[in-house]
């Protein structure tokens, strides 16, 4: 599982060369499962719990693609 990364984690996403996706979700089960799903198909995953660990993340690491939970 890749979550709030170190600058090592962030150098290996910058140097990636398959799409980057950042899941968000608060629900450890579903966000697990997506990432997993999302590994599987080749993209390279980091993850995170919330909006505030979302934006540390992305900070540092440019990503390709946000996979969000949206609540009503």
């Amino acid at each position: 599982m890749r979550r709030l990364s170190s600058t090592g984690v962030a150098h290996a996403a910058l140097v990636a060369e398959k799409p980057v996706v950042l899941v968000v979700e608060e629900n450890a089960v579903f966000r697990s499962a997506t990432a997993k799903r999302l590994r599987a198909a080749g993209f390279e995953v980091f993850e995170a719990a919330n909006s505030v660990e979302a934006e540390l993340l992305l900070k540092d690491i440019p990503v390709d693609a946000l996979f969000l939970s949206v609540r009503h």
